[in-house]
Protein backbone atom coordinates (compact mmCIF):
# COMPACT_ATOMS: atom_id res chain seq x y z
CA UNK A 1 0.00 0.00 0.00
CA UNK A 2 1.63 3.29 -1.16
CA UNK A 3 0.26 6.60 1.17
CA UNK A 4 -1.41 8.82 -2.23
CA UNK A 5 -4.15 11.28 -0.62
CA UNK A 6 -4.85 12.70 -4.15
CA UNK A 7 -4.65 9.46 -6.14
CA UNK A 8 -6.62 7.69 -4.14
CA UNK A 9 -10.07 9.36 -4.65
CA UNK A 10 -10.10 9.67 -7.94
CA UNK A 11 -8.31 6.84 -9.77
CA UNK A 12 -10.16 4.66 -12.07
CA UNK A 13 -10.06 1.10 -13.28
CA UNK A 14 -7.78 1.17 -16.41
CA UNK A 15 -5.42 3.82 -14.68
CA UNK A 16 -1.78 3.10 -13.44
CA UNK A 17 0.82 5.21 -11.61
CA UNK A 18 4.31 5.98 -12.57
CA UNK A 19 7.30 5.52 -9.23
CA UNK A 20 10.66 6.60 -8.95
CA UNK A 21 11.97 5.58 -5.59
CA UNK A 22 15.17 7.73 -5.70
CA UNK A 23 16.72 10.89 -8.10
CA UNK A 24 18.25 9.06 -11.41
CA UNK A 25 16.03 5.89 -11.13
CA UNK A 26 14.11 4.30 -13.61
CA UNK A 27 10.51 5.35 -13.76
CA UNK A 28 8.10 2.21 -13.16
CA UNK A 29 4.60 2.47 -14.94
CA UNK A 30 2.11 0.01 -12.11
CA UNK A 31 -1.75 -0.83 -11.94
CA UNK A 32 -3.45 1.15 -9.51
CA UNK A 33 -5.13 -1.99 -7.97
CA UNK A 34 -7.31 -0.72 -5.71
CA UNK A 35 -7.65 2.60 -3.19
CA UNK A 36 -9.10 3.96 0.34
CA UNK A 37 -9.94 7.40 -0.27
CA UNK A 38 -10.47 7.98 2.95
CA UNK A 39 -7.04 6.57 4.34
CA UNK A 40 -5.59 8.33 1.20
CA UNK A 41 -3.88 4.88 0.46
CA UNK A 42 -3.58 2.83 -3.20
CA UNK A 43 -2.52 -0.95 -3.33
CA UNK A 44 -0.22 -1.58 -6.41
CA UNK A 45 0.23 -4.78 -7.63
CA UNK A 46 4.25 -5.93 -8.78
CA UNK A 47 5.88 -8.61 -9.68
CA UNK A 48 9.25 -8.08 -8.73
CA UNK A 49 11.49 -9.28 -11.64
CA UNK A 50 13.82 -6.82 -12.25
CA UNK A 51 16.21 -4.78 -10.07
CA UNK A 52 13.72 -1.52 -9.82
CA UNK A 53 10.78 -3.88 -8.92
CA UNK A 54 12.41 -5.80 -6.38
CA UNK A 55 13.72 -2.12 -4.74
CA UNK A 56 10.29 -1.40 -4.99
CA UNK A 57 8.87 -4.01 -2.90
CA UNK A 58 11.57 -4.08 -0.73
CA UNK A 59 10.48 -0.65 0.93
CA UNK A 60 9.43 -1.10 4.18
CA UNK A 61 6.32 0.04 5.77
CA UNK A 62 6.59 3.99 6.40
CA UNK A 63 9.20 3.89 4.12
CA UNK A 64 10.05 6.49 1.07
CA UNK A 65 9.08 6.51 -2.56
CA UNK A 66 10.46 9.81 -4.40
CA UNK A 67 7.73 10.00 -7.23
CA UNK A 68 4.11 8.57 -7.21
CA UNK A 69 2.83 10.57 -10.37
CA UNK A 70 -0.73 9.65 -11.34
CA UNK A 71 -3.64 8.39 -11.95
CA UNK A 72 -2.47 8.09 -15.54
CA UNK A 73 -4.14 6.70 -18.85
CA UNK A 74 -8.15 6.84 -19.97
CA UNK A 75 -10.06 4.94 -17.08
CA UNK A 76 -11.58 2.05 -18.88
CA UNK A 77 -14.81 2.56 -19.69
CA UNK A 78 -17.80 0.80 -17.70
CA UNK A 79 -21.44 -0.12 -19.24
CA UNK A 80 -23.93 -1.70 -17.31
CA UNK A 81 -24.02 -5.07 -19.90
CA UNK A 82 -25.91 -7.62 -18.76
CA UNK A 83 -23.22 -10.55 -19.32
CA UNK A 84 -19.39 -9.14 -19.23
CA UNK A 85 -16.20 -11.58 -19.41
CA UNK A 86 -12.84 -10.06 -17.97
CA UNK A 87 -9.92 -12.06 -18.92
CA UNK A 88 -6.74 -12.05 -18.12
CA UNK A 89 -3.07 -14.04 -17.53
CA UNK A 90 0.06 -13.93 -15.75
CA UNK A 91 0.54 -10.69 -14.58
CA UNK A 92 -1.87 -9.15 -17.10
CA UNK A 93 -4.64 -10.28 -14.36
CA UNK A 94 -3.93 -7.90 -11.88
CA UNK A 95 -5.47 -5.24 -14.57
CA UNK A 96 -8.16 -7.07 -13.74
CA UNK A 97 -8.99 -6.48 -10.17
CA UNK A 98 -9.85 -3.18 -10.63
CA UNK A 99 -11.82 -3.29 -13.58
CA UNK A 100 -14.06 -6.83 -12.48
CA UNK A 101 -14.30 -4.64 -8.62
CA UNK A 102 -16.05 -1.72 -10.46
CA UNK A 103 -18.14 -3.75 -12.86
CA UNK A 104 -19.50 -5.83 -9.79
CA UNK A 105 -21.17 -2.66 -8.65
CA UNK A 106 -23.25 -3.10 -11.72
CA UNK A 107 -26.13 -5.07 -12.98
CA UNK A 108 -23.73 -7.04 -15.31
CA UNK A 109 -23.36 -10.90 -14.47
CA UNK A 110 -19.30 -11.37 -14.92
CA UNK A 111 -17.34 -14.41 -15.86
CA UNK A 112 -13.80 -14.18 -15.15
CA UNK A 113 -11.32 -16.13 -16.76
CA UNK A 114 -7.53 -15.74 -15.67
CA UNK A 115 -4.49 -18.18 -16.45
CA UNK A 116 -0.88 -18.44 -15.53
CA UNK A 117 1.95 -20.99 -16.54
CA UNK A 118 1.54 -22.75 -13.31
CA UNK A 119 -0.44 -22.64 -10.47
CA UNK A 120 2.27 -20.69 -8.67
CA UNK A 121 1.45 -18.14 -11.56
CA UNK A 122 -2.35 -17.73 -11.09
CA UNK A 123 -3.08 -13.96 -8.64
CA UNK A 124 -5.66 -13.13 -6.97
CA UNK A 125 -8.05 -16.05 -7.56
CA UNK A 126 -9.94 -15.49 -4.44
CA UNK A 127 -10.65 -11.96 -4.70
CA UNK A 128 -11.69 -12.42 -8.97
CA UNK A 129 -14.10 -15.19 -7.25
CA UNK A 130 -16.06 -13.16 -4.48
CA UNK A 131 -16.43 -10.52 -7.04
CA UNK A 132 -17.16 -12.67 -10.17
CA UNK A 133 -20.36 -14.88 -10.86
CA UNK A 134 -18.20 -17.20 -12.36
CA UNK A 135 -14.51 -17.94 -12.47
CA UNK A 136 -12.52 -19.90 -14.55
CA UNK A 137 -8.86 -20.86 -14.66
CA UNK A 138 -6.32 -21.91 -16.69
CA UNK A 139 -2.78 -23.23 -16.50
CA UNK A 140 -0.21 -24.11 -19.25
CA UNK A 141 0.85 -27.18 -17.54
CA UNK A 142 -2.35 -27.87 -16.30
CA UNK A 143 -1.51 -27.84 -12.14
CA UNK A 144 -4.79 -25.73 -11.73
CA UNK A 145 -8.24 -25.23 -13.28
CA UNK A 146 -7.82 -26.25 -17.53
CA UNK A 147 -5.07 -27.55 -19.19
CA UNK A 148 -4.39 -24.49 -21.60
CA UNK A 149 -4.80 -20.85 -22.33
CA UNK A 150 -7.75 -17.86 -21.23
CA UNK A 151 -8.32 -17.61 -24.75
CA UNK A 152 -9.62 -21.39 -25.34
CA UNK A 153 -12.03 -20.93 -22.58
CA UNK A 154 -13.05 -17.92 -23.96
CA UNK A 155 -13.74 -19.18 -27.68
CA UNK A 156 -15.56 -21.85 -25.97
CA UNK A 157 -18.11 -19.29 -23.57
CA UNK A 158 -18.45 -17.51 -27.18
CA UNK A 159 -18.92 -20.93 -29.21
CA UNK A 160 -21.52 -22.36 -26.53
CA UNK A 161 -22.30 -19.76 -24.32
CA UNK A 162 -25.34 -21.49 -22.69
CA UNK A 163 -22.93 -24.44 -21.62
CA UNK A 164 -20.46 -22.21 -19.32
CA UNK A 165 -23.32 -20.54 -17.42
CA UNK A 166 -23.39 -20.91 -13.88
CA UNK A 167 -27.35 -20.21 -13.00
CA UNK A 168 -26.72 -21.16 -9.20
CA UNK A 169 -24.26 -18.43 -8.83
CA UNK A 170 -25.41 -14.64 -8.77
CA UNK A 171 -23.10 -12.22 -9.36
CA UNK A 172 -21.05 -10.78 -6.67
CA UNK A 173 -21.86 -6.95 -5.54
CA UNK A 174 -19.14 -4.60 -4.05
CA UNK A 175 -20.43 -3.97 -0.04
Amino acid sequence: MVRAPRIAPVRKPGQFVIIRLDRGEERIPLTIGDADPTAGTITLFIQAIGASTRRIVSVPAGGTILDVAGPMGKPTHLGNWRRVACIGGGVGTAVLFPLVKALAATESHITTIIGGRSSQYVILADELKALSGQLLITTEDGSLGRKGFVTAVLSDLIADPAKNRTPSLPSARCP
